[in-house]
């Protein structure tokens, strides 16, 4: 399979152990930039419940290789979010607010 995004596949992913464990399905996904300027991917089930405390840094690939169906995203702009309601359905973008 071709790399599917545009950002090298050591760039930053936070995620959490439930969504690497795959135990949880990765519903929301968002493409942004920290504070010092890089490039971060967020992978969540539900960003509103997210524990910061259990967070986790991945690289990118491995978040692929956890769930393929994110190679859908690998055009998302940065600023940009995509959410579905169950592994099942379509991603939905929308620029963050």
């Amino acid at each position: 399979m071709n790399w599917p995004f545009e950002d090298d596949e050591a760039t930053v992913a936070v995620t959490s152990g439930e969504i690497v464990d795959r135990r949880v399905p990765i519903l929301y996904v968002s493409h942004e930039t920290d504070e010092d300027g890089e490039v971060v991917w967020q992978f969540h089930h539900d960003p509103n419940r997210f524990d910061f405390a259990a967070a986790m840094l991945v690289r990118l690939d491995t978040m692929l290789s956890v769930d393929s169906t994110i190679s859908d995203l690998g055009d998302l702009p940065i600023g940009w979010q995509a959410r579905r309601a169950s592994d099942d359905d379509k991603w939905q973008r929308s620029p963050m607010s």
